[in-house]
């Protein structure tokens, strides 16, 4: 009522702009029990998107928290069209008093979330949308280009989030267990919310979740501290993006490597017998393995979760078996996009292989259709692949003020060309096998899909980040590596250990990278201080971080670890695919750095800008 209050009519757009807290999803709630249409915020979009999207929607009013205030008061004078800031925070006078002047005179009304829910006494008149009505415009940062807004009626939130629940067992009827094709979803499940709620993925997942009343925390806000927040809260559903579930893997696979022999021979084998107990009988549990080797590991993630569900982007079929294996649980896949409000494929209860998506929702339908300058056709009577495209009531209506883009994306009949090459496997699962967009050619013809080459590199446990990047004038591509800290200094001291050289010995970091060693360098008291003086080793102890990175010794190990990949090695990268020159940087792609969206991936024209120098300088060094 007190939205309806302000004066806001039907159809307006109304902003969220916070991280993940109760107060965002109560203010979601009310502008949908009052048809008004929420827009999404997020500080990775920029200043320049955010001030763009208040103005393409005309938005009047904007839901922030403190944290956010002081972005939005310093542009101030670029959103015009805002004219009240609904703060979800109490701040003290003299936070006030930072930003009376400027807002006074922008004209715009600060109002505390607080003082707003006790300033109607009005009876409550609802004032419900139609199915077709407006519910979201969902603005999608992009791996490239400017942001646009997926417009998401009310039918398509709901649609994918009853196929969800569908999946789960509910119905007409109620639940029914013995029709369930995902996890069992209960009012005693407890969820950690912490991907975005500016993305669809968590917000479908919230709305499924609150249908049947189950518990909901939110984290602290800081990433860093997210495996505090998950161990206190203890979820019984986990729901993550493949970023998280990587890092899951490096750390306990470094750490079953750091035990002793003995150990690490326990867990080789009682993981090969979950392995083989999975692939064939479907087994998850095992009634000594799980006590006796894997609880530790369960405890990561507060000993509770029986079921993970991931999204945003692909997960390796590695990553996906080791949690099946390590965690005990049911772990599923799912596929879809902003355009199709998330889910448009999900693996499915029992089929415990991997390296698909599974099958279509019941929500949509899902076809096919023809790349030929890739080579790939739908109606090949082996291998029937090409660009997936969705059809349902899940699917967007187009683009908010953007004709060209929807004509691109969504065509007469319905299909949403979601940009990704699929293939149907025997069983009629999907495969996502490549990606239409983001393709380059190289000079000689080659096709390079870098989002799977770069998800092959970093499968490296030294390789945190990559961005690979390749031209049409060029007939190799290159790549910027962020490195795996911890694992990248591990290697330093194992060669310290190799060698028998006692880390205590050696001096404090130089200031130069590659500085000779002398023994005026050493310090002295070790018994092997003579013989490390020319020490590879301790040469490269004595090197702060960022002098690693510039290290021709770790330029040398990378190369090493990135020709693991090609034909001599695993075989999964092709010759053209392999970077023939790389960059280490120090600092990892994020979101505060603009080079990672909200879901996490790439955005390649922001890598491009930034590392142009660098690409130019790496090509060079190849023709050199």
């Amino acid at each position: 009522m007190a939205l309806i209050g302000l004066g806001l009519e039907a159809n307006q757009s109304v902003g969220l702009f916070s991280i993940n807290r109760e107060e965002w999803c109560v203010t979601e709630q009310a502008c949908f029990a009052s048809g008004l249409v929420t827009v999404p915020l997020y500080d990775t979009l920029g200043v320049d998107s955010i001030a763009y999207i208040c103005d393409q929607t005309e938005m009047e009013i904007i839901f922030t928290s403190k944290d956010k205030l002081k972005l939005l008061v310093s542009m101030i004078k670029q959103i015009k069209s805002v004219k009240r800031i609904v703060c979800f925070d109490v701040l003290s006078a003299e936070d006030f008093s930072k930003y009376a002047e400027a807002i006074k005179e922008a004209g715009v009304e600060i109002i505390f979330y607080g003082d707003l829910l006790n300033s109607s006494d009005s009876p409550y008149v609802p004032r419900p949308p139609r199915p077709e009505d407006l519910c979201t415009i969902c603005y999608t940062s992009g791996t490239t280009g400017l942001a646009k807004g997926v417009m998401l009626p009310h039918s398509a939130l709901l649609a994918d989030a009853s196929a969800c629940l569908a999946l789960c067992g509910y119905g007409a009827n109620g639940f029914s267990p013995e029709q369930r094709s995902l996890f069992e979803l209960r009012s005693t499940d407890v969820h950690i919310s912490y991907l975005p709620l500016a993305h669809i993925f968590e917000r479908i997942v919230m709305t499924a979740l609150t249908t049947v009343g189950a518990g909901i925390g939110f984290y602290q806000g800081d990433t860093l501290k997210l495996m505090e927040d998950i161990a206190a809260l203890r979820p019984t559903i986990f729901v993550s993006v493949p970023r998280l579930f990587n890092k899951v893997y490096d750390k306990v696979m470094a750490g079953v490597k750091e035990k002793g022999t003995l150990k690490q021979m326990l867990f080789n084998w009682a993981y090969a017998a979950k392995v083989e107990n999975l692939r064939e009988n479907g087994e998850l549990k095992h009634w000594l393995w799980d006590r006796l080797v894997f609880e530790p590991i369960r405890e990561r993630l507060g000993g509770r979760v029986r079921a993970m569900l991931s999204g945003s982007a692909p997960i390796s079929p590695e990553v996906m078996e080791f949690l099946r294996v390590c965690f005990s649980c049911e772990v599923y896949e799912g596929y879809g996009q902003t355009e199709t409000s998330a889910g448009t494929c999900l693996t499915i209860r029992h089929d415990w292989t991997t390296g698909h998506v599974g099958i279509p929702a019941p929500c949509n339908e899902i076809k096919l259709v023809d790349v030929e300058d890739m080579g790939y056709f739908a109606n090949d009577p082996v291998n029937p692949r090409g660009e997936i495209c969705v059809r349902g009531p899940n699917c967007f209506t187009g683009y908010y003020k953007d004709e060209k883009n929807t004509r691109e994306t969504l065509d007469p009949e319905g299909w949403v060309h979601s940009g990704d090459i699929g293939e149907w496997d025997a069983r009629g699962r999907l495969r996502v096998i490549d990606r239409k967009k983001n393709m380059f050619k190289l000079s000689q013809g080659e096709y390079v899909a870098p989002e799977r080459v770069e998800a092959v590199l970093t499968k490296s446990a030294l390789i945190s980040q990559c961005f690979l990047h390749g031209d049409s004038l060029q007939s190799s591509t290159v790549a910027v590596i962020v490195p795996d800290r911890e694992a990248l200094e591990k290697w330093v001291r194992k060669k310290l250990e190799s060698e028998h050289i006692d880390p205590m010995s050696i001096s404090a970091p130089s200031s130069k990278v590659g500085t000779p060693i002398n023994e005026h360098e050493i310090v002295p008291g070790s018994a092997k201080t003579a013989e490390s003086k020319d020490s590879l080793a301790s040469h490269l102890a004595m090197l702060t971080y960022e002098e690693l990175c510039e290290d021709p010794a770790v330029k040398t190990l990378f190369q090493k670890e990135i020709a693991k990949f090609g034909k001599n090695g695993s075989g999964e990268l092709k010759g053209f695919e392999i970077p023939k020159s790389f960059y280490l940087e120090k600092e990892p792609f994020s979101l505060e750095n603009g080079l990672l969206t909200a879901t996490f991936k790439l955005k390649r024209n922001e890598a491009v800008k930034k590392y142009d120098k660098v690409i130019r300088e790496m090509y060079l060094s190849i023709k050199e």
